[in-house]
């Protein structure tokens, strides 16, 4: 019985993984197919297309953790950015890691003018 536990215990050592590719989980990557969220990137459509025609744009939330949102918003964008007009400024920002007002702020700042601003000590 030991034996069979220390057999599945060295099953997967430190450099393994279960996984063919693991990047495909970093926060930078995105799907070449992306199926079935033909709706949810509709809604993200509708939502901006007032802005595409000069007028002003929905604001989106979106919760749902493990849903396809990143992904559904960067393609949306992309798509976007192709046909918008050029005081259309789209910009994905995820608040993992911008989690402050002011550094919200700032990266709509810099998507905007291409400034980074920076905090004065």
């Amino acid at each position: 019985m030991r034996q069979d536990g220390e057999k599945m215990k060295n099953l997967l050592t430190w450099e393994q993984t279960l996984f063919r590719d693991s990047e495909i989980f970093e926060s930078g990557m995105s799907a070449e197919q992306f199926l079935y969220r033909e709706a949810q990137m509709k809604s993200i459509g509708y939502a901006i297309a007032p802005g595409i025609e000069g007028k002003q744009p929905q604001n989106i939330v979106c919760v749902v953790p493990g849903s396809g949102k990143t992904t559904s918003f960067k393609k949306i964008i992309d798509q976007a950015e192709q046909i918008s007009p050029s005081n259309l400024i789209l910009a994905y920002i995820n608040c993992r890691y911008t989690q402050t007002h002011y550094s919200v702020l700032a990266e709509i700042y810099k998507k905007m003018t291409g400034i980074e601003l920076r905090l004065q000590e």
